[in-house]
């Protein structure tokens, strides 16, 4: 729920918006209709009369910092229980240095994707939390002046009980990272999320967005927050290369090698299930590469045939071949050359970070959990330490599901 900090001021939609509506009223009323209504920032843009979606971000953040409304959550979930045994087994067998398992029950029953879908959101919620109290931690001990963030589930519930814990636990004078610079390291895809009862619900899960919620919760200046401000998928001869040849944005090779992230906040995933190019008939912002993904799409799924599970997982969006002969199986080389050559394909069209950019952050926090789809995903990333993560949070049947695979 959002509340404003002004009494005064009504909640109720203005008939009209003037250009000569103060900025403060006119970040209010962007509060508003992102979060009580859920309207999505181009929605917003519209409904203000603004030039840019850019401008929607930029007022939320004038109006967090200017202690304009506070947020109270009322759906986040209880606290988890920590799984002191898998932890320990988890960084023994995987050499990984800080690991978080929390306790987390999966319904036997579910079958029906979309509830499996609001599952995995539960869980992420849970996960986010528990991830939440380690980063507070190591920020207001390390206080790095670069923070870099992907978008997702995880990513958002993290930030997000961050921002919370701020507001609950006054954590704003420890956390007064005023000169630190946080980046968003993918594009947007306003990919939509599952509540409980397995229906749609809209969320800010893209990297812009979560770069917003981790700035209010570490008093990070506006002027230090470093959007993409651009879709994932570029259109027509556009390529992430052609876009950053010309820029000095931080994810230009020559400029992020200067300005590695100290700290970095990212997911996993596979391309199963609810995986976004699944949707590649029915969303608009892949038509792009609508050929190119469903070409992708076939040879997974040939490939599945074979090995039982995807062979194709993503980290901050970026596809990636997941080997099977790590965990003990093969595919036939034609499948996997095929493979290789269509992902590469529809990588060169993604606005988001390489791994090997990913491998440089100095400590990389990993928050990944679902058994049904990203056990191999998560175990791939764990195994060939590309990049290498330094912090993993995740659930106890995943936990139990990489032991069982090593």
């Amino acid at each position: 729920m959002v509340e404003s900090a002004d009494p005064e001021v009504s909640s109720s939609q203005p008939e009209e918006t003037s250009p000569s509506l103060r900025k403060a009223d006119l970040a209010k009323e962007a509060v508003r209709l992102r979060y009580e209504r859920g309207m999505a920032a181009k929605d917003v843009k519209e409904e203000l009369k603004l030039t840019y979606a850019s401008e929607v971000s930029r007022l939320i953040d004038f109006a967090r910092q200017n202690k304009l409304f506070h947020i109270e959550y009322s759906d986040l979930p209880p606290e988890g229980t920590r799984n002191g045994t898998l932890e320990e087994e988890i960084m023994s067998c995987f050499k990984v240095p800080d690991v978080i398992v929390v306790d987390c029950e999966y319904n036997p029953e579910a079958s029906d994707l979309a509830m499996i879908r609001a599952e995995d959101d539960r869980v992420h919620q849970v996960l986010g939390k528990e991830l939440a109290k380690k980063l507070m931690k190591l920020l207001a001990v390390t206080k790095p002046p670069l923070v870099s963030v992907g978008g997702g589930r995880g990513a958002f519930y993290t930030a997000r009980s961050m921002e919370e814990m701020v507001v609950r636990m006054d954590y704003q004078d420890m956390l007064n990272l005023v000169d630190s610079k946080i980046l968003s390291i993918s594009g947007r895809m306003n990919t939509p999320v599952w509540d409980t009862s397995g229906r749609e619900k809209h969320l800010s899960l893209d990297a812009d967005d979560v770069a917003s919620l981790l700035a209010g919760a570490l008093n990070v200046r506006q002027e230090n927050i470093f959007r993409l401000n651009l879709p994932l998928v570029m259109g027509g001869d556009e390529t992430p290369e052609k876009h950053l040849a010309g820029h000095d944005h931080f994810l230009a090779p020559k400029v992020w090698d200067k300005n590695t992230p100290e700290v970095g906040l990212v997911g996993i995933g596979a391309l199963d299930g609810g995986h976004r190019l699944n949707r590649v008939d029915s969303d608009f912002q892949l038509t792009p590469i609508q050929e190119e993904v469903r070409q992708l799409l076939e040879a997974v799924n040939k490939a599945k045939d074979e090995l039982g599970v995807s062979p194709v997982g993503d980290v901050c969006n970026r596809l990636v071949f997941l080997d099977p002969t790590v965990y003990g199986k093969k595919l036939d080389k034609s499948i996997v050359d095929d493979l290789k050559q269509k992902i590469a394909t529809v990588n060169a069209r993604l606005m988001c970070v390489s791994l090997d950019e990913l491998n440089q952050i100095k400590t990389l926090a990993v928050v990944a959990g679902g058994k049904r789809y990203k056990t191999h995903a998560i175990y791939y990333f764990l195994k060939k330490r590309h990049p290498a993560i330094d912090i993993l949070c995740t659930d106890s049947k995943t936990a139990e599901a990489l032991l069982e695979m090593a």
